[in-house]
């Protein structure tokens, strides 16, 4: 995604979190603000704890209840046993959850995290969801600085962690984090997504979540901005949600703003927020690693087309940065492809027209170079050509290659000679079937003519239901309308 873009403020702004309180101004707050800024900056040890199978704690001596006391020494010994013995079906059960997600060699660092982890969730968890409640604010609680990771000479782990992390929602969910660079779902230069487990009320694993990091201080850039920024695209993936998600679906997309002290040492400060996690992982790597079958290409497609469709006309926005590494791909348990989409850092308003570089170069439309100002709508239906085109073919168009370099770097011989060799490249490109028909007219130099998202997505239910006559209906949604200009049109028009 392209980060260097400046946007400008927006509708959705959501108020200023001031977050907890910090020592300093103690004579003037609350109880709970009090309570909630000791837990903001509190750490938990990372020595691991005595909590394996019931075998392996006879070996270390004294009795499986001795042993388990350790862990939850306010109840009794039958139900200190109960709690240990739930914990472990709990990790099984998460490990199957994971199985397409973890290698099975990661797994026994990963087992070990997340018995750390639903063994302090069943200790504290009860105060910390009150804390978050009362507060209305996420907690967010990790290991002690610079402790939570093995020796790097250890032969059994390379520099892994210890515990997880561990969020906890004013609405009572907690999710744990575990920390591992394997588990990254994806990352950029502001960004970290890793994967997450939410946990129900009871304490029970309830599905996988994608759980994001945002950086906020980066180099030349406003921390406040930033977090305008931020909450803005948090805002946008909220409507998007509500618009695309199936309810059962919906995570608590709550974005919380952590200061440096609430985090650990030089880390900066943070935003982080939870999405709904997409288990084949972004289009590009799907494709490129061979999990989608050339039956689910054309459901793919279908489905990258709605998501235009609901954020031009359902959200009211551009994307401005549409390409395979952002459209997300999730296969539920009946089978079925659902395409989603939750990076919005470049979205303006439908009605907007800019006049500074957005997108990504090989996927950008040739007016935002070569024009001073352009219409977003239409940049978005040219990057979602060039999308289309190379799902299906698995290349990326061969007509408009354009050059690495940046917008503003560009005199104007060189937008020039830009301009002509797109328009060559495009009057060159012919089609050799219906769906090339379609990508030629989202393409075209010229913005005006590229077909609106509606007409698109007639296009292709056209081509995927097939029948006769198809060449036909397809030419007929993509030609222009016709236009009247008889005497009888101007005096309907004007009463002449």
């Amino acid at each position: 995604m392209n980060t260097d873009s400046v946007n400008k403020p927006g509708p959705g702004h959501i108020p200023e979190d001031k977050g907890p309180v910090t020592p300093k101004e103690a004579k003037s707050i609350s109880p709970t603000e009090e309570k909630l800024s000791s837990y903001m900056t509190r750490t938990f040890p990372v020595e691991p704890q005595e909590f394996d199978r019931e075998a392996q704690l006879r070996e270390e001596g004294g009795s499986v209840g001795e042993a388990a006391s350790k862990i939850f020494p306010k109840t009794s010994i039958s139900e200190r046993l109960v709690q240990c013995r739930m914990i472990q079906n709990e990790v099984k059960e998460i490990e199957s959850m994971l199985t397409d997600v973890v290698d099975e060699g990661e797994m026994d660092w990963l087992r070990d995290q997340l018995m750390d982890g639903l063994t302090r969730v069943a200790n504290n968890g009860d105060e910390w969801k009150n804390v978050a409640r009362e507060a209305n604010r996420a907690l967010y609680l990790r290991p002690e600085s610079g402790k939570g990771k093995v020796d790097a000479s250890s032969e059994s782990q390379d520099a892994l962690y210890k515990s997880c992390h561990i969020q906890v929602n004013p609405n009572g969910t907690i999710y744990l984090i575990p920390k591992h660079p394997n588990l990254f779902l994806g990352s950029g230069s502001a960004k970290k997504v890793r994967l997450a487990i939410e946990l129900t009320e009871d304490y029970q694993p309830r599905r996988l979540v994608a759980f994001v990091s945002q950086k906020l201080d980066l180099p030349e850039t406003d921390v406040e901005d930033a977090k305008y920024f931020a909450e803005k695209e948090v805002d946008l993936i909220k409507v998007y949600i509500d618009n695309a998600v199936k309810e059962e679906d919906r995570v608590d997309v709550r974005f919380t703003m952590y200061r440096e002290d609430e985090l650990s040492a030089g880390k900066g400060e943070k935003g982080k927020y939870v999405l709904p996690f997409a288990n084949l992982g972004d289009l590009q790597s799907a494709q490129q690693k061979g999990k989608l079958t050339d039956d689910e290409i054309p459901k793919v497609m279908k489905g990258a087309v709605e998501l235009v469709q609901i954020m031009h006309v359902q959200m009211g926005i551009a994307n401005l940065d549409i390409k395979p590494a952002n459209i997300l791909v999730h296969r539920d348990e009946d089978g079925e492809i659902h395409t989603l989409a939750y990076d919005y850092g470049l979205a303006e308003d439908a009605r907007s027209s800019i006049d500074y570089e957005k997108g990504t170069k090989m996927f950008r439309a040739p007016e935002i170079v070569i024009e001073d100002f352009y219409d977003v709508l239409n940049a978005d239906i040219y990057s979602l050509g060039v999308t289309l085109y190379e799902l299906q073919n698995k290349e990326h168009l061969p007509s408009f290659i354009l050059k690495d370099k940046a917008v503003e770097e560009m005199n104007q011989e060189e937008k020039d000679e830009y301009s002509l060799a797109v328009k060559e490249g495009w009057e060159a490109f012919e089609p050799k079937d219906d769906f090339e028909v379609l990508i030629k007219a989202m393409t075209n130099p010229d913005p005006g003519a590229r077909p609106i998202i509606r007409k698109v997505k007639e296009v292709i239910d056209v081509i995927q239901r097939g029948g006769p006559d198809v060449s036909s209906k397809v030419d007929k949604i993509l030609s222009p309308p016709k236009r009247d200009f008889t005497p009888n049109f101007f005096q309907n028009m004007f009463g002449m």
